[in-house]
């Protein structure tokens, strides 16, 4: 169990950052690990065309549930950092709003879902038969929007222990559940072991956040909740429309690929390269997360200088990391792939765009938390929609061609440029970014791992890349290492004063 820190604005912030990364790693390696196996019992339970449905019905859901949620998970991180001590009574009326928002939304869409699922199915789904699965999904979603802000809300307390052990107890539920229910009910049995694991994580998450409303002394009210609605315009509005746009250009990309001939297979292949996409953004994702609190908290105090420096270090830490994982995924693939068994060795010609993929999304999300923590949502909710509309004319034209690779591909274009614009936008307008340390790593090394990738989609795995890429990763693990630890003394320990004494 977690203890009650002594308290957030009286602990060095190294401290934070570390201990945070810690149960960020624990609660992200768990709940990672759970997730893969899942995956590999459910991809060879449901085979090809069954594992493509799934994916199918789980992107229709996330859709909904953006609009369920209405970008209140992440304004609850960002608010709750900022006036937990300093404004409880505020804090108290920012959750009770985003609780009534979200579960009134939440249960509107579920209605929908349910009752609309026959045409769904049959009219954009172009499978029928999946109306039943479809409607099942809907108490899927209802739960996902009870979870949801809970997650954000125990981020915004930077509770990452308490998250880390909502995550195993997830886990130890989650995955004897699906491996026995996809057994016993196939594609209907993986939704019911969803929806219960899901139920798990909401049960253990009201436990914990009861105590930290006691020991911050924050009581919701929900009665003058409405007093915070302009939130709603400020911060959760442009997020809610950006993660909306996002969601439904990636279900309709889907969509688009599940209507071509075989498209469900290809969707199941491409569903497969997606499970090492979350194995490289894993562990880098660990460090954004710990970021969020931590940034929102500088810019509440106006402390703007180590906001820029912190938002660097976080960059070309997440960035190099991202691309070191990558390399060694890419590098051993082939035999990766083994673990999903023969008949999805064809994803083969996919994962290397989907390792592009990852490694240009945990760059954005590190970009768009500088975004959102500086109250610049809107501005990153322009460049979100420039980047939907590169990556639907894309889909337009490469997936009825290449299928499954046809829409990685699109992706990577769409974030590619996305990134670049970004991160000219950051150094222009908002604060400084070094460029040159990017240029050293980041981008030389981004390049380097696309060309690989784009090599290995129109050929066979080379014996050659093994060393290089293997070489690759090692060089960079070291070069990160070397140039960030002086940049951590000054960031995180001369802030307090402090030397920090290497041997």
């Amino acid at each position: 169990m977690e203890s009650i820190p002594q308290s957030d604005s009286n602990t060095p912030l190294v401290s934070r950052y570390a201990r945070g990364a810690f149960w960020s790693l624990t609660g992200t390696a768990v709940n990672r690990l759970s997730t893969f196996l899942g995956a590999v019992i459910i991809a060879r339970f449901l085979g090809q065309t069954g594992y493509g449905e799934l994916a199918m019905i789980q992107s229709t859901i996330g859709l909904f549930g953006t609009f369920g949620g209405l970008g209140l998970g992440m304004t609850a991180t960002k608010y709750v950092a900022e006036f937990k001590s300093q404004d409880p009574d505020r804090t108290g009326r920012i959750i009770g709003f985003t609780y009534l928002a979200s579960w009134t939304v939440g249960g509107i869409l579920a209605c929908i879902c349910f009752y609309g699922a026959p045409w769904f199915a049959s009219h954009t789904l172009n499978a029928p038969h999946m109306a039943g699965e479809l409607r099942l999904a809907s108490l899927l979603l209802f739960v996902s929007t009870i979870f949801g802000p809970q997650t954000g809300i125990l981020a915004g307390f930077q509770a990452f222990r308490t998250l880390a052990e909502v995550n195993f107890c997830q886990a130890l539920l989650g995955l004897p559940l699906t491996a026995l229910l996809v057994w016993w009910g196939g594609l209907r049995g993986v939704i019911i072991a969803l929806i219960l694991t899901s139920l798990m994580g909401a049960a253990v998450s009201t436990f914990f956040l009861s105590r930290k409303y006691r020991f911050y002394g924050i009581k919701l009210n929900f009665l003058r909740s409405f007093k915070e609605k302009i939130i709603i315009w400020e911060f959760s509005f442009p997020f809610f429309l950006s993660g909306m746009i996002h969601m439904a250009v990636i279900w309709a990309a889907n969509a688009i690929l599940a209507n071509q001939l075989k498209g469900y297979a290809e969707l199941g292949l491409f569903n497969v390269s997606m499970q090492f996409y979350y194995m490289v953004i894993m562990a880098s994702s660990i460090l954004a997360s710990v970021s969020v609190p931590i940034l929102s908290e500088f810019f509440g105090k106006k402390d703007t200088g180590l906001y820029a420096r912190f938002l660097n270090v976080q960059l070309m830490l997440v960035w190099n990391l991202a691309i070191a994982l990558g390399c060694v995924v890419l590098a051993l693939y082939p035999w990766l792939l083994q673990i999903f068994g023969d008949k999805y060795q064809a994803a083969g010609s996919v994962l290397p765009l989907t390792i592009c993929m990852a490694i240009t999304v945990v760059a954005l999300n590190i970009l768009g938390q500088a975004f959102y923590t500086s109250n610049r949502v809107w501005l990153g909710f322009l460049i979100g929609l420039m980047n939907c509309v590169i990556f639907m004319t894309a889909v337009k034209y490469l997936v009825p061609i290449y299928g499954a690779r046809g829409l990685a591909l699109a992706y990577l274009i769409g974030y590619s440029l996305e990134i670049i614009i970004s991160i000219f936008l950051l150094q222009i307008i908002l604060y400084k970014l070094d460029i040159k340390q990017l240029i050293t790593t980041s981008f030389l090394g981004s390049i380097l791992i696309n060309g690989c990738a784009l090599y290995l989609v129109f050929n066979s795995y080379q014996w050659f890349l093994l060393p290089v890429l293997l070489g690759v990763f090692v060089f960079i693990i070291f070069y990160t290492i070397n140039s960030n630890l002086g940049i951590f003394d000054n960031l995180l320990f001369n802030s307090l004063g402090v030397r920090l004494i290497r041997r």
